[in-house]
């Protein structure tokens, strides 16, 4: 195959448990090609699609800069979104992850089509890409959410990459999987956390974290909302109703108001921190508890001009990996409670008793996102649909439907009555 002195061709490579090559193109840009997962796709597999490709490459220039003007298979559709979607999806500054999760959503299309003109994809290969979701053990709402993000892109590229709106009203004949119709993946419903087991883990959570999982039930709110909960942010004219308005909240890009309302009992458990925070500073802060920690320990040294022994900073806020994961280990440690008042001492890894052990554990687990559902259902069977709408800041009622489980004792109950 021809080859010019002056072009460094890419090399196949093991990269990140794929087999790929990656290159500069004319802008700088670093670009990636994979050929395949390691585990599924043999070295022989890969060798024969990255010679095909290779010669490609070679002889088109838009091959090997995706991003160039004129740029129209699969893959370049997919690298050009992504450059503009890391763009859009921000919040606040930040990014939101969604721009993450519509490559990965591509990334079994750019395999599969990724060298297909765009004018060329059609319904039968968007399921092909779907029945490489199933076999790789994607759950079927994810393949569902996935083939809507792949959708949004080839939507995105008849609006501003020029591609004819065929591609993407074609992939719109592709109906989401069904449950029960379909070999793929179900994952279970999230229910509210057991009252029991939240309960039981409060005694092992430090007092910030134990007072944000206490509001959040209380008020039904998000976890990030309790997160990044700010005096500025609570307004305290009612002394009987407090308001608390986020300052970010999930449907924000969509102009939609999200206000939390926090009566007499949440109120009680917000005082203690709001004398001592003002302004733009965060309720519930990490460094709080360590420095509070530190305080109460009697044999910790004070050393201001030590180095640290790690990189690690605690940060002024709590953050969603942080707060998911102080909860789990009080949940572990409250189920072990259980257990050694039950049973005693607990048992020994490869024990018969060890499997009864772990099951009456992880029994007792639960997710702050499950507070959230918690709420919605003492609202809902208490004061109706409604008012959990409200509520929750749900501007359908379906929404709030899946959040609030369906009392069915009090189904039960009426039955009695009138059945």
């Amino acid at each position: 195959m021809p080859r010019s002195s002056k072009v460094k061709v890419p090399k196949l490579r093991a990269v990140q448990g794929y087999w790929a090559c990656r290159w500069y193109d004319d802008r700088g840009k670093r670009q990636v090609k994979r050929f395949g997962n390691i585990e599924t796709t043999t070295r022989a597999g890969a060798e024969e699609a990255y010679a095909a490709f290779l010669s490609r490459w070679l002889d088109d220039e838009t091959v090997r800069t995706p991003t160039a003007t004129g740029a129209r298979t699969v893959e370049q559709l997919a690298e050009r979104y992504h450059e503009w979607a890391v763009t859009y999806y921000r919040k606040n500054g930040r990014s939101t992850g969604e721009a993450e999760r519509i490559r990965d959503a591509m990334g079994p299309v750019v395999d599969l089509c990724g060298i297909l003109p765009v004018a060329k994809f059609t319904p039968a290969d968007l399921e092909a890409c779907r029945g490489t979701m199933i076999r790789k053990g994607w759950a079927r709402t994810t393949i569902n959410k996935s083939c809507e993000r792949i959708r949004r892109v080839f939507k995105w590229g008849t609006r501003k990459a020029g591609l004819p709106a065929e591609a993407w009203y074609r992939l719109l004949t592709v109906e989401p999987l069904k449950k029960g119709r379909t070999e793929a993946r179900e994952t279970e419903a999230v229910l509210p956390a057991p009252e029991e087991h939240l309960q039981a883990a409060l005694p092992f959570l430090p007092p910030a974290l134990r007072a944000m999982v206490q509001v959040q039930r209380l008020a039904g709110m998000r976890p990030g909302e309790v997160r990044h909960m700010r005096p500025v942010d609570i307004d305290q004219s009612d002394p009987t109703l407090w308001e608390y308005v986020p300052a970010e909240h999930k449907t924000q890009h969509l102009d939609n108001e999200r206000v939390v309302y926090l009566g007499p009992r949440a109120q009680d458990i917000l005082r203690p921190f709001l004398a001592r925070k003002v302004g733009a500073s965060y309720l519930f802060s990490p460094r709080d508890d360590l420095r509070e920690r530190y305080d109460a320990c009697q044999t910790h040294r004070n050393q201001p001009t030590a180095k640290p022994k790690t990189s690690r900073r605690v940060r002024d806020h709590y953050s969603r990996w942080s707060y998911g994961q102080a909860i789990a280990k009080a949940c572990e440690k409250a189920g072990r409670a259980a257990w050694e008042k039950a049973h005693g001492e607990i048992p020994k890894r490869g024990t018969p008793e060890y499997a009864a052990f772990r099951a009456l554990v992880a029994s007792y687990h639960w997710a702050p996102g499950q507070l959230r559902h918690s709420a919605a259902t003492q609202l809902r069977s208490g004061y109706g649909l409604e008012t959990a709408k409200a509520t929750l800041g749900h501007k359908k009622i379906s929404t709030t439907e899946l959040y609030a489980e369906i009392d069915h004792e009090r189904a039960k109950a009426v039955m009695r009555e009138v059945g």
